[in-house]
């Protein structure tokens, strides 16, 4: 097969996923992966199309790390208001749980930043990015964007299977917050996702 009929034959392909992935009013259809929350009683969501695109990221997800000494594995969800003519924020969210044995349905998780490190930069991530830590953190596209809210709370998984690669569960995060106009607060974030596991080993 020559090389143009290759290229003719993936781009037919790719076509035609773009025509079956999207439902008669050219809206893409949602997977079942998805992260559904609350934000001091904003409705905020994160789901992505069926179809991506290769190499594309996919969010939300789980990463199953093993690296070096260190096993763990961390979701991260990029998640935007519901009603999209608000002018509320978009939030990135981060948890890390080491794994020494395999995850436990319907065991809470708690999560408690490093004390005097609930508010830090991208310089000082390293403190919670080395080593086996179990932690959440918060960014906000909107405000302080080099800026990370490390918070307390709980995650309880209800699925988690790394042979399906699936895995559900509910969290509730409280985030300390410092907007730009420096009046310090508190996010509190309420949710359940479904989402896939990426193993990277």
């Amino acid at each position: 097969m020559s090389t143009f009929s290759i290229y003719r034959t993936l781009i037919m392909i790719l076509i035609s996923l773009s025509f079956f992935s999207c439902d008669k009013n050219g809206n893409p259809y949602l997977s079942s992966f998805k992260f559904k929350c609350e934000i001091n009683d904003v409705k905020y969501k994160d789901q992505m199309p069926l179809f991506l695109p290769p190499g594309a990221q996919r969010s939300p997800a789980i990463e199953y790390v093993k690296y070096k000494e260190d096993n763990y594995i961390q979701f991260a969800s990029s998640i935007t208001p519901e009603d999209k003519q608000t002018r509320y924020s978009e939030y990135h969210v981060i948890f890390r749980i080491p794994m020494e044995k395999n995850i436990s349905l319907g065991q809470t998780y708690h999560f408690e930043p490093i004390q005097g490190k609930e508010i830090i930069n991208d310089s000082d991530n390293d403190i919670y990015l080395e080593g086996n830590n179990q932690f959440v953190c918060l960014t906000s596209s909107n405000d302080s964007v080099n800026t990370c809210y490390c918070g307390t709370g709980t995650v309880v998984f209800t699925a988690f299977n790394l042979v399906s690669q699936k895995a559900e569960g509910k969290v509730e995060f409280t985030f300390p917050y410092l907007p730009l106009d420096g009046v310090p607060g508190e996010l509190k974030l309420k949710g359940e996702f479904a989402c896939g596991i990426d193993k990277t080993y």
